[in-house]
């Protein structure tokens, strides 16, 4: 199985020729190229796309940032916004910032414990051809969501279904031995 190293190696040299391929087909279908920001955007989307799959490896990078990152976001906006504190009416309990903080940091923990029993085990579902469409479905639907822009939303949608699939198929057909990339035997 390759290491992140090797899915991000391979994410920066596939992007351009996906985007090369992506250019003659909308030439070809004469649909509009997106936006000269979005193509930048999709590197960065197809990189991370390109390792997604491996969160559900304990031992991920992805998943270790992730994870820290929605730790974060929690106890940010629960010590600005007091969601859980509202929701049990315990505004005078957790009057003071040092009180505030305790409970957030707290929410924050069990919200990061919780993250480790909702993913699933390595090489699960998240390891399928089927996850790779969901979560193109997933970025174009987002992107679209928020800005209503087609032709942005069909190249984030399409370059991470492909950046996943990038991941798919190092996986089946590669493995890693003392850092250098080796073919698997097919017998």
């Amino acid at each position: 199985m390759p290491n992140f190293n090797t899915h991000v190696n391979f994410a920066v040299l596939f992007y351009p020729l996906i985007v090369i391929f992506y250019e003659f087909f909308s030439k070809v279908l004469n649909y509009p190229l997106p936006t000269k920001e979005i193509i930048g955007l999709g590197f960065l989307i197809f990189w991370i796309s390109a390792d997604i799959p491996d969160i559900d490896h304990v031992h991920s990078t992805f998943r270790k940032i992730i994870k820290y990152l929605i730790i974060s976001i929690i106890i940010y906006f629960e010590f600005n916004r007091g969601y859980i504190i509202r929701l049990f009416k315990l505004e005078t309990v957790f009057y003071s910032y040092s009180m505030k903080i305790l409970e957030s940091t707290f929410i924050g923990i069990l919200v990061g414990r919780l993250i480790e029993y909702v993913i699933p085990k390595h090489r699960g579902p998240l390891h399928t051809i089927w996850s790779a469409f969901i979560y193109g479905l997933v970025v174009f639907s987002g992107y679209y969501f928020l800005f209503l822009i087609m032709k942005n939303a069909l190249f984030l949608g399409i370059i991470s279904a492909i950046g996943y699939l990038l991941h798919l198929i190092l996986d089946k057909f590669y493995y890693e031995k003392n850092g250098n990339l080796r073919l698997k035997n097919r017998r």
